[in-house]
């Protein structure tokens, strides 16, 4: 016998209470006010308004401060807030509220928590919208991997490294002194600006939160975020995006960039949050930070591409709605932001029961204690959750979508006591931000103990013929009844972005595999294999997004990648056994830094973000519109399929050289190669002498074409065979940017590359 208990959120209970609570300190005045507008809320403001009903005051006692101190006592929020057009200082402000930031009616705002609710009641606020933070696509617990040369087999040109382009980081775990951040001779450090959002040295600080670092000395004794000895991921990142590689081969795409980095909040990083702050540290504060390095660059007359190797599961509910809106207002000519696809595409994660099919089912497992799925219906449905203590006959909870939206608060929560388990079963439905005709919904199902579906198998069956139902996975696998694979499951893997990637504005970046292992610092090789030849890794996510846009955008090396990692998190932690994943250590002032093999699109955003920052060089007002273009023109396919772009690949994998070609109005030269020469490299000096070394000698005569970028011919050489180095003068051409073509019986001589002269 199944002992069930089933015990009803408390959540109605709490609103209900709310008046008479007033009515009783206030004498009855204006109980009504402290009401709070769900619907106005995202889904973390309402969270955060419930947790903290209890400790908060009533919203319409609690004391205005537009003069706000940055050491108040009282939580506080940052949120986006919409307006209706109407004065927003005056509107904010008289609920304790400053703006940080705004384009148009849309602000970014620093709210009191206890306000929430006037602010939520106020006829002129339309939404008001937060998510937590962001987790890293970096897949740690698999993708432990080597390094494919990050410019694919293809040198970049001469003629752009990144100089004049300011390259922006958003991410954690910097470290600050690394030398893959200083000028290839050592004699500067690039990074230019620092802005952490946890710092401690908030004394006299004008951010919002942390305090930013704006002089060479400041950065290099700040010496690593604040997460620093807990995170490395980065000081990784960045080293791909604008690295020198410090002469090692791992150098960065970008490496003679300027470099913004902002370290922000993922929901690793809590050990690091007051409580009392926790709710300043949300998707609007890492807009902030998007806007920090954009102005920065904006400041410097450079244009500027910023990479964001985070996110977070898209939803129904309208909880990234105002981001997008805000990152429209971001970006535009040479101003480009970079964003992961996402970690998930090994997983099936989506399912799909349409009208005419009574029902559908899938059995639902995760290591952690809890599993978690979005839903989109266009009529109500039926949803049995099964728990198999018993094998031929399982105990059965079911929910039906019409009693979630007649419940006051639109979610049904349930408590079961089945066995000795005690599980938590949540529905909570709500319209679909994308199309208010249908219904959204949230599941959540939690379990005390870990390994949620294991002992215990839980099947979730969606019932009802007229309904047409989507599941979208979150948290937790699907899974067949009788498989352990974690990744074997009914349905498809699509529809797995991450946002912000999933954002029109943004140029989301998925990831292709070449290496297939690599070799530890101690020699030792470790396989690691995620697919070869430069087809799409499997783990990289996939589109469509939730309302039915084309992602990722474009796709690029995130397979066995090395690059710089955080001396001070290395020191941090000196097991041994965890010491496989690095690659090489090298030596600078009388300190060890190491080299790191990572995977996943953490690694493909910054190559991606990297390559923009050469095209950026060649044409500084680039817009993000222009890029897809070229990638359009120039990126590779990746496999046969027609359509371009596609959910798969987007437009397929960068190609940084062939992009340039494009910008510059070379690729519309018949005899220019799209590719350049393998075995060749290109050096001009300041006297206009062009040095052409070979890592051979010439079996066979080589010639050298030089074109215009209008095409026409402007020099004509034969190179003898017989010799590795040869030098030709380019003094008698004027100052401009040429496309050289070396021809030769031998294929690997053969190619352009582009020179300025």
């Amino acid at each position: 016998m199944y002992k069930v208990r089933i015990t009803k959120s408390l959540r109605n209970i709490a609103l209900m209470m709310l008046p008479l609570c007033l009515l009783l300190l206030q004498g009855g005045k204006a109980a009504a006010q402290v009401q709070y507008n769900m619907s106005k809320l995202s889904p973390m403001l309402r969270k955060a308004v419930m947790s903290h009903s209890r400790t908060l005051a009533p919203s319409h006692l609690a004391p205005l401060t537009p003069h706000l101190s940055p050491l108040t006592s009282h939580p506080r929020v940052c949120a986006f807030v919409l307006l209706d057009g109407s004065d927003a200082e005056e509107v904010l402000s008289a609920h304790g509220c400053r703006s940080l930031a705004s384009y148009g009616a849309l602000h970014i705002a620093d709210i009191p928590l206890r306000q929430l609710g006037r602010l939520s009641n106020n006829r002129h606020v339309m939404r008001i919208e937060a998510r937590e933070p962001n987790t890293l696509l970096l897949d740690t617990t698999l993708l432990m991997n080597d390094i494919l040369p990050l410019h694919q087999g293809t040198n970049l040109p001469q003629a752009f490294t990144g100089q004049g382009v300011v390259v922006g980081v958003e991410d954690i775990g910097f470290d600050l002194t690394h030398p893959n951040f200083r000028s290839v001779d050592l004699s500067e450090l690039r990074i230019r600006r620092f802005w952490d959002h946890l710092s401690e040295d908030t004394i006299d600080s004008q951010m919002y939160v942390g305090a930013e670092y704006t002089t060479p000395d400041d950065i290099l004794a700040y010496a690593h975020s604040r997460d620093g000895l807990a995170q490395y991921h980065g000081t990784h990142t960045l080293g791909i995006a604008a690295g020198t590689g410090f002469g090692t081969p791992y150098r960065g795409v970008a490496f003679e960039s300027d470099i913004c980095l902002v370290s922000n909040t993922v929901s690793a990083d809590t050990a690091f949050i007051n409580p009392d702050d926790e709710y300043k540290y949300t998707s609007a504060t890492d807009m902030l930070g998007f806007k920090y390095i954009l102005d920065y660059a904006e400041s410097q007359g450079k244009p500027c591409v910023v990479s964001f190797s985070e996110g977070s599961h898209q939803d129904f509910e309208g909880t990234d709605q105002l981001m997008y809106a805000f990152l429209d207002s971001l970006v535009g000519p040479g101003r480009i932001i970079v964003a992961s696809a996402g970690n998930e595409g090994h997983y099936s994660t989506y399912l799909h029961k349409p009208s005419g099919t009574e029902r559908l089912n899938t059995y639902i497992a995760n290591g952690p204690n809890n599993a978690y799925f979005s839903m989109r219906a266009d009529k109500h449905f039926d949803l049995a959750v099964r728990f198999y203590i018993d094998k031929e006959n399982p105990y059965e909870h079911l929910l039906h979508s019409a009693d979630v939206y007649a419940e006051a608060d639109s979610l049904v929560e349930d408590t079961l006591l089945i066995g000795e388990d005690t599980y938590i079963v949540k529905m909570a439905g709500y319209p679909s931000c994308y199309n208010p005709e249908e219904m959204a919904f949230e599941v959540f199902i939690q379990v005390a103990q870990r390994n949620f579906g294991y002992s215990v198998p839980v099947e979730v069956e969606v019932v009802g013929e007229e309904a047409d139902v989507e599941i979208f996975r979150v948290a937790g696998k699907f899974k067949y009844k009788d498989r352990q694979a974690y990744d074997e499951g009914p349905g498809e893997a699509s529809h797995s972005i991450y946002s912000p990637g999933s954002a029109p504005a943004v140029v989301c970046v998925g990831a292709t595999s070449y290496r297939q292992g690599y070799t530890d610092i101690n020699g030792k090789y470790w396989k690691r294999d995620w697919g070869s030849g430069g087809v799409k890794a499997q783990y990289s996510s996939v589109g469509p997004t939730f309302d039915h846009r084309t992602k990722p955008d474009v796709v690029a090396n995130g397979t066995n990648v090395i690059s710089s990692s955080s001396s001070f998190y290395y020191e941090a932690h000196t097991n041994p056994a965890g010491h496989y994943v690095y690659t090489g250590m090298s030596e600078y002032d009388g300190r060890q830094y190491p080299w790191r093999n990572e995977s996943g699109t953490s690694m493909s955003t910054p190559a991606v973000a990297g390559t923009i920052a050469l095209w950026l060089q060649a044409k500084p007002d680039l817009t993000p519109q222009e890029v897809r273009e070229v990638m359009e023109h120039t990126c590779r396919p990746i496999d046969d399929v027609s359509e371009r772009p596609n959910n798969l690949w987007g437009y397929g994998e960068i190609d940084a050289y062939r992009g340039l070609l494009y910008i510059l109005g070379y690729s519309g030269i018949e005899a220019i190669s799209q590719e350049q020469p393998r075995g060749v490299r290109f050096e001009l000096n300041g006297d206009a002498q062009l040095t052409i070394c070979l890592d051979k000698s010439a079996e066979k005569p080589l010639q050298l074409t030089i074109y215009q970028s209008s095409g026409q011919v402007v020099a004509h050489h034969i190179l003898p065979s017989g010799s590795d180095r040869y030098t030709v003068s380019l003094a008698q051409l004027p100052h401009a940017v040429y496309a050289l073509q070396l021809d030769s019986q031998e294929p690997t001589f053969k190619g352009s590359t582009l020179i300025r002269r």
